[in-house]
């Protein structure tokens, strides 16, 4: 059975009996031939190697008719390169460079024939393959590459001219394997201002290091310290350079360039800028001593951590020999270590077993000493309490917190305490909603795992738990439809509509627009009604008034059980007046807002915000705003106390309240500003109760 040749074989052994056209090769030729075809196929690597660079060339189309003979030879020439050679041919075919004096110039340097069609082809596209790069590449080929890099980045930095062409190259050529290294350097010379003879020298010291000895000029440069000991530093540490002149001109920034200095520096380039910083931090607290460099230079990895430690410890008058042992015992934490110290030592907490606890986690000793003192402040500083804060150092502030309002509400249990070790991370959020649910005697088993589900969200969790309940167990006049047809609900329904017509409405449209509408006031005749305007609009109080002006610090109020602020009504109000076609509606509309505040004042004294609001919502919308009927109406109801608690707790504001003078106070305030609850002391007997069972301390004066 005859055996089938591969295509690679049948391409090999064409040299041995001459190629289709070419004739039969002489016997030495063929011996030759032959004995160069049994050795790739003898050895296995070679043929890979041709096989490679066989299919490559197949790939890219390049084994044409009058390219396959000079391939062939190539491959049986230097088989050990063909894929170098394959993957250089197809370059130079890509980039249209592939003629006979770019084919023989690649079959000279096999082993760098890809490097340099790569750079043949680098300069080909940036249009600048001269005669001269050509040479250059061609001497150097090993480092055609690099030079070729080189050359590009300098021409497309605009560095490069006619006159400076051939200078450059030179320079390029002194050191052809940092070429694109040196390029860098030259580049960023130039574009401060500094290519001279004195620079390029520099470069050429340590070529390898030319574009980090370049910006180390051009800091030196920018800072006005070119002075000859700084320059020679860079030279002198040239892998280091940025470093240096950014540590130098940090020192000069302080005042505190001296030749101490900048031997410590030379020392350990390396860190320059750490031990530049931390130089500097001693010097501020007159600390900056010869032993202290000592000190810095052995830690130099951690210099600006420990000279803060060092700082801290200074400025809170702890600098003790054993709080500096420690810190060189932990230079990488000795900022947080020196804080820990400071934090305890200010609430008299820096005992020798506080001490060993914060240094078992000195990353950690910041948190765990404020963790400390939260737990002292709440009395709570227990032998417990510090163990299970050694196991989540992490969240030690997080846990402390959290069991420190836990403890001022009477709920710290083995039971909470454990949901919040469940999940340290939400510690806080989980005590608050803990406090929220104990507050409205809701902390049921059911509730408890409703936190737990999602500690994240606790306090949310708990607000929403309580808002359900009262919503479903209070028979709420202001959120009902019983009063639909009540002023107040009908005034409600109005904002509704206006605020799902307008959208929610930025801070900065609001504020623009409560400036055009005080504008406009202030525009009007000087009368009673503007005088009165004014007053209900933001007046200071008069004797005996009990309500305050609309515009009042964005202290939302309810009305029908749609809380709404002064600020907002009045800017919704304005902007759905400015929109009106018609210019007489829009003055008139504008007009009336006037007239409905100078309304809201009675026998000289402003009514409640709803009232204000009624009346506003009446002026404009009312005419404007097709079937809008809000006069005649039904008055509202009166609220019992025990509703108006279950009202006054829909707000979480209120709900986070845990100060009785807070809480009585804005109780009162809440009363000025909802006047259907008429019983007022009976609400606030209810208040007084609340605060009672909460334990709130703190009697209001």
């Amino acid at each position: 059975m005859a055996y089938n040749m591969t295509p690679l074989e049948t391409f090999l052994f064409e040299s041995i009996t001459g190629a289709p056209g070419e004739g039969s090769p002489t016997s030495d030729c063929e011996n030759r031939t032959r004995a160069a075809v049994e050795r790739i196929f003898q050895n296995p690597e070679l043929t890979e190697r041709v096989a490679e660079g066989y299919q490559a060339l197949r790939e890219g189309r390049v084994l044409t008719l009058s390219n396959q003979d000079f391939v062939r030879n190539a491959f049986l020439q230097y088989p050990e390169y063909a894929d170098q050679l394959a993957f250089a041919f197809d370059t130079l075919k890509e980039a249209n460079l592939l003629s006979q004096g770019n084919k023989g110039v690649l079959m000279q340097h096999p082993e760098h024939a890809y490097t340099m069609a790569l750079g043949f082809a680098l300069l080909h596209r940036a249009g600048i393959l001269t005669p001269d790069y050509h040479e250059a590449l061609c001497l150097y080929p090993e480092n055609a590459y690099a030079l070729s890099h080189g050359i590009v980045l300098l021409r497309n930095a605009r560095v490069l001219s006619p006159a400076s062409r051939r200078p450059l190259l030179d320079i390029l050529l002194q050191s052809p394997e940092n070429a694109q290294v040196l390029a860098k350097g030259i580049k960023i010379l130039w574009e401060v201002g500094l290519l001279d003879k004195e620079n390029l020298k520099r470069l050429l010291i340590f070529p390898e290091h030319a574009a980090e000895i370049a910006e180390g000029l051009g800091i030196l440069h920018l800072s006005r310290i070119s002075r000859e000991e700084n320059l020679i530093m860079l030279v002198q540490c040239p892998e280091y350079a940025k470093k240096l002149a950014e540590a130098l001109a940090m020192l000069d920034h302080d005042e505190n360039l001296t030749e101490d200095n900048r031997n410590t520096l030379r020392q350990c380039p390396i860190h320059a800028r750490r031990l530049a910083d931390g130089l500097g931090v001693l010097k501020s607290v007159n600390r900056l001593t010869e032993e202290n460099r000592s000190l810095l230079l052995q830690h130099s990895e951690h210099a600006h951590t420990f000279a803060d430690g060092f700082r801290i410890l200074e400025e809170g008058e702890i600098l003790t020999e054993e709080n500096l042992i420690t810190l060189l015992q932990y230079p990488e934490h000795a900022c947080s270590l020196a804080d820990g110290f400071a934090i305890l030592d200010d609430d008299d907490l820096l005992t020798e077993e506080n001490r060993s606890i914060l240094v078992q986690h000195p990353e950690y000793s910041s948190e765990l000493a404020g963790a400390f003192v939260c737990l002292e402040c709440c009395d709570i500083l227990t032998e417990e309490h510090k163990t299970i804060l050694l196991q989540y150092p992490a969240y030690a502030e997080n846990l402390a917190e959290g069991f420190g309002t836990l403890e001022n509400y009477g709920i710290l249990t083995g039971e909470n305490r454990g949901a919040l070790l469940q999940h340290p991370a939400h510690a806080q959020d989980l005590a608050e909603g803990l406090r929220v649910l104990h507050g409205a005697n809701m902390l049921t088993e059911e509730n408890f795992f409703a936190l737990l589900l999602q500690p994240e969200q606790a306090i949310g969790v708990a607000n929403e738990i309580t808002r359900d309940f009262i919503e479903n167990n209070f028979t709420d006049l202001y959120v009902t439809g019983e009063d639909s047809h009540s002023r107040d609900g009908k005034v409600r329904d109005a904002i509704r509509t206006l605020q799902n017509a307008q959208g929610a409405i930025e801070p900065s449209t609001q504020e623009d627009a409560i400036h055009e509408f005080h504008h406009f006031l202030l525009q009007q005749e000087n009368s009673s009604t503007k005088s009165d305007a004014f007053h209900a609009l933001r007046g200071a109080p008069r004797p005996d008034e009990d309500f305050p002006p609309l515009i009042d610090s964005q202290n939302p109020w309810a009305i029908a059980g749609l809380e709404i602020t002064g600020e907002e009504i009045l800017a919704r109000l304005w902007i759905f007046t400015t929109h009106l076609e018609n210019a007489q509606d829009r003055e008139n509309a504008q007009l009336s807002m006037i007239h409905s505040l100078a309304d809201s004042i009675e026998e000289g004294l402003r009514v409640c915000n709803p009232g204000k609001t009624a009346r506003l919502v009446t002026g404009v919308l009312q005419g404007n705003v097709p079937g809008l009927s809000l006069d005649e109406v039904e008055n509202p109801k009166e609220i019992d106390p025990a509703t108006a608690i279950g009202i006054f707790f829909l707000h979480p504001e209120h709900q986070q309240i845990d100060n009785r003078a807070t809480l009585l106070s804005r109780g009162i305030h809440w009363l000025s500003e909802n006047p259907l609850v008429t019983d007022r002391d009976g609400f606030l007997a209810h208040l007084r109760e609340y605060a009672d069972q909460q334990q709130l301390t703190e009697q209001i004066l």
